[in-house]
This record gives structure tokens, C-alpha cells and sequence, in this order.
């Protein structure tokens, strides 16, 4: 009898050791598993993130001013933050092109206004051999043509450089009556006072309130009639979307159309057909025959409690 229980004790040692075995190696696989997991994090960790070297503007730049060293420092980003632009034949959208290096950038000269921390692209800079100044932005075959303006009427405090404007003239037309006409539209505005210069708060403080000065980028022929609008009339400006540069037909204002906008409409109220009542004598038939009109007469047939109209033409 002890030598039965004997053995199912060591049967049950047995078993219980084969599943310690068992559990041993199932922990030991997870602990492994888990190690090599880690592993890969770390070795994805440590793998180098692809950048590329771009220049970029410490501080706004103004089109015509030369570029220093100061206005520029150098940043390594991801590749997906380079701007995306598109072709202008075919308009396939690909990755704009940037500069790697400062030395390429300092001395040339802004084509329109750069922004803090924008990246500077080739596109944004005026041709190397242009020189300096607002001349170095005006392409070849346009003109820089500037206008003092009241304030009121250079859209007050909100015009900048780069912005889009159409231009009015107010004047007498040839019968002495006042007529505001649009004369030009889309018009590129190159700057505003001074601040395409690229003005201080503390130069424009010391000048004063003036009255402001519009400078447009222009063909010969539209700097012609701007100067002319100047002399013969007051010119006006009104502000475009940047995306808006589509021409819209206009007819201009006068007093005339003025008054017709605001005067108030009477109602058109349309009158009852007025009819001459006839009698035929015996016949119990009655016919009203509507009052002469252009080209046709309405008769009003009546018998009994039937009534009908009919038009017939006049003789």
C-alpha cells in the first residue's frame, strides 16, 4: 500500500515539475519577445530623421531692399515642410525650390515682401544684375508710377504692398455733369509711403501723418492714364482680393443712375379692362365691348349665366 502511494506521489512531483518546465519557458519566450521589442524602438530611435537645409528670413523683408546677413538664419526641416507649388505649364504640383546656404542669398534684393520664419525661394527675389532699390522689382517693360491720394480714398489704413487695387476716377464728362468711371482694374500695388522701403515704426512717428502715396506697378500705357485721371479728376481706390484679378464690366456712376438707385419705385398697380356695355334690342343677348385698344378690341359675350371673352383684331 505505501509502495502505491509512493508512486502516485512521485507522478504528481513529476507533473507538477513538467508544468513549472512549461510556464519557465513561456516566460522566458515573453521576456525575450519583450526585449526585442524594445530593441527595435531603440534602434528606431536612434535612426537619423531625414532633413534638408533651408535659409530662411529672421524678419520681414521688403521688395527693392538688399538682403544682409542678420536678415537670415539657417534651419534643418522634414522635407513634407518645403512649400508645395505648381507648374505653370503643365501644373503639376511639386516641392519649390529653396536655398541651402546664406552666402547665396545675402545682397539680393526681395521681388515683393517676405515675412518672419517664410522660407526664401528664387522666385521670391528680383534678377541679380537688376541693382538695388525699387527699380530692381519692376520687370522689364513695366513702369513704377506713384499718386498721392487722401486718405479716404487709398482705402484707409488697410493698403499694403503686394495688394491688388482697381483705380476710379471722379470728374465732369463732356456736358459738365460729374461721372466716376473704373480705369483701371487689378492693379499691383508696389508700395505704400515709404513702407516698401522698409520704414520703422520710430521714421514714420518722426514724419507725421501725410498724405499717403501709392506706388503701382504698371504698363507705359496705363501710366499714362492714371497721370492723366490725376490731373483731370480725383482718384480713388478700391481693394481686390489677391486671388481676384478678373475683369468685370462697368458701366460707371453718374447723378442720374445715382438718384435711380435710391429714388423709390411706385407700384405698378395694372388697371381693369374698361368695357362699353351694348344691348342687341329683343335677343336676350348682352355683349360689352372692351374700350379701343392698340391693335385689338376685347368683346364680353354674355347669354344668360354664361360670360365669355374674345379678341378680335381691329379693322
Amino acid at each position: 500500500m505505501a509502495t502505491a502511494n509512493s508512486g502516485n506521489n512521485s507522478k504528481i512531483a513529476i507533473g507538477f515539475f513538467a508544468g513549472a518546465v512549461v510556464v519557465a519557458i513561456i516566460a522566458i519566450y515573453g521576456i525575450f519577445s519583450l526585449m526585442s521589442g524594445y530593441g527595435k524602438i531603440a534602434r528606431s530611435e536612434n535612426k537619423p530623421v531625414e532633413t534638408v537645409t533651408v535659409v530662411a528670413a529672421s524678419r520681414t523683408l521688403y521688395q527693392g531692399v538688399g538682403i544682409t546677413s542678420d536678415d537670415l538664419f539657417v534651419v534643418n526641416v522634414p522635407p513634407e515642410y518645403l512649400p508645395m507649388i505648381k507648374d505653370a505649364k503643365s501644373g503639376d504640383a511639386h516641392k519649390a525650390e529653396v536655398f541651402a546656404s546664406r552666402e547665396r542669398v545675402v545682397g539680393q534684393v526681395p521681388r515683393e515682401r517676405i515675412l518672419a520664419n517664410e522660407f526664401i525661394r528664387p522666385e521670391r527675389l528680383a534678377d541679380g544684375n537688376a541693382g538695388i532699390g525699387l527699380n530692381a522689382v519692376i520687370p522689364r517693360g513695366m513702369r513704377a508710377l506713384s499718386v498721392n491720394l487722401k486718405d479716404s480714398n487709398a482705402v484707409s489704413g488697410f493698403l499694403e504692398p503686394g495688394n491688388y487695387v482697381d483705380v476710379l476716377v471722379t470728374m465732369e464728362d463732356d456736358f459738365g455733369e460729374p461721372r466716376t468711371e473704373t480705369i483701371l482694374q487689378a492693379v499691383f500695388v508696389l508700395g505704400v509711403n515709404s513702407r516698401a522701403q522698409n520704414e520703422s515704426a520710430e521714421d514714420s512717428a518722426t514724419r507725421g501723418r501725410q498724405a499717403p502715396s501709392v506706388t503701382f506697378l504698371v504698363t507705359p500705357k496705363q501710366a499714362e492714364d492714371i497721370a492723366f485721371a490725376d490731373e483731370m479728376g480725383d482718384i480713388s481706390l478700391t481693394l481686390r482680393n489677391v486671388q481676384d484679378v478678373v475683369y468685370t464690366p462697368l458701366s460707371g456712376a453718374t447723378l442720374g443712375t445715382l438718384i435711380d438707385r435710391i429714388r423709390p419705385h411706385a407700384l405698378e398697380v395694372p388697371e381693369e379692362p374698361k368695357f362699353i356695355r351694348v344691348t342687341s334690342g329683343r335677343s336676350e343677348q348682352t355683349t360689352e365691348v372692351n374700350a379701343p385698344a392698340s391693335n385689338t378690341t376685347t368683346i364680353r359675350i354674355i347669354r344668360g349665366a354664361d360670360i365669355s371673352n374674345r379678341t378680335v383684331p381691329e379693322e
